[in-house]
């Protein structure tokens, strides 16, 4: 991969694919005595023909372009043969293109199935998640190698905490080594005092809000969760399913009354704080709730690994919606039949986002 060209790199492992594109740059600044202007694109905001414009357009003070697009699945490459099919016919020699996507299927977007069938197989990649039974691995490893020590039953849960791509590990291990020094082993209590004392939003605070059915501070905890970017729903509504699953098991066991300490540390909810939250959810919610719950919630997990990125605050916020206000009554289906939600996520003319299941009875 030494020579200039364009790549398409896809898949939700964002530190591997960031690094291959680290490598390819530091590669072409090798072979460019080191002046080579950097640009990074957005889907979102920028286009092809901007993209093309880029690279076609040189610099007067370095000897070579290297372009970054993210998100290149949101952007539209136009008709066969126009300007991107042009510029990979006669590629500019100074300048090395990476697209980038974390998703994983071409065939769902228009524009990776064509990137897919201009390109060679040697520029194209796909960096999968990994697998759940080396995270455990990967995650101690980390630590240890910088000097820090974390056991077995601490690690298990802080990975609950954490999207599974290197790049997000990493950087939340660098804080707890941050937190907790070194030379001394990271214990569950220190991670519950991460989890609801780093002033930061996650499955587990977020759960709290939606305990007490209060829908405000739950719609501002997601809030501060996306403010960090894209790719925070999932392992947040991963977390949401486990708690919501634990509670509909604890309510199967007594649907009335309040569960004795004992019983919540079987069921794994060990700590003090926890415990409260499940107690409080357990006044709030009736049992028949709890199972409507449960059952949208895994409708709504499903459905954030198949749309991308940019659906996944306003899902969330339906489904805290219905869970809150509606005591999780409610369909993960848009009105234009089985399965048609992208179309029911569509603004309306005042701007509103709507799903069946949400307004009425």
């Amino acid at each position: 991969m030494s020579s200039p060209g364009v790549y398409l790199f896809l898949g939700p492992e964002t530190g591997e694919k960031n690094q291959v594109t680290t490598d390819l740059l530091q590669e072409f600044r090798a072979t460019h005595g080191g002046g080579v202007d950097e640009f990074t694109f957005y889907g979102f905001e920028d286009s092809i023909d901007k993209l093309v414009e880029t690279a076609r357009s040189g610099s007067l003070f370095s000897s070579g372009t290297f372009i970054i697009f993210r998100g290149i699945e949101q952007v539209r490459l136009g008709e066969k043969g126009g300007v991107f099919d042009r510029y990979l016919k006669t590629p500019s020699p100074d300048c090395l293109i990476v697209l980038q996507s974390d998703e994983v299927s071409t065939s769902k977007y228009p524009t990776l199935k064509r990137l897919s069938e201009l390109l060679p197989e040697k520029n194209k990649k796909i960096y999968w998640e990994m697998y759940e039974s080396k995270r455990l691995g990967w995650i101690t490893s980390y630590i240890r190698n910088r000097g820090g020590s974390m056991s077995p039953e601490a690690a298990e849960l802080f990975l609950e905490l954490v999207e599974n791509n290197s790049q997000d590990m990493a950087r939340e291990c660098d804080k707890l080594l941050l937190l907790h020094g070194e030379g001394r082993e990271i214990t569950l209590e220190d991670i519950e005092h991460y989890i609801f004392h780093s002033k930061e939003e996650n499955a587990y605070t977020i759960f709290g809000y939606l305990a007490e059915k209060d829908l405000v501070r739950s719609l501002e905890g997601l809030q501060k969760v996306f403010s960090g970017g894209e790719g925070q729903g999932i392992p947040l509504m991963a977390g949401l399913v486990r708690q919501f699953r634990t509670l509909g098991a604890l309510k199967s066991r007594i649907p009335r009354g309040m569960p004795s300490i004992d019983l919540l540390k079987t069921m794994g909810v060990t700590f003090k704080r926890s415990q409260g939250v499940y107690q409080a959810a357990f006044q709030k919610y009736s049992a028949g709730e709890v199972a409507r719950v449960v059952r949208l919630a895994g409708k709504y997990e499903f459905a954030l690994r198949e749309f991308r990125g940019a659906w996944h605050q306003r899902l969330l916020e339906l489904f805290m919606y219905q869970t809150v206000v509606r005591g999780g009554r409610g369909e993960l289906l848009g009105t234009d039949g089985p399965g048609s939600l992208e179309g029911s996520l569509e603004p309306d003319s005042l701007g509103f986002f709507g799903l069946s299941g949400v307004g009425g009875r």
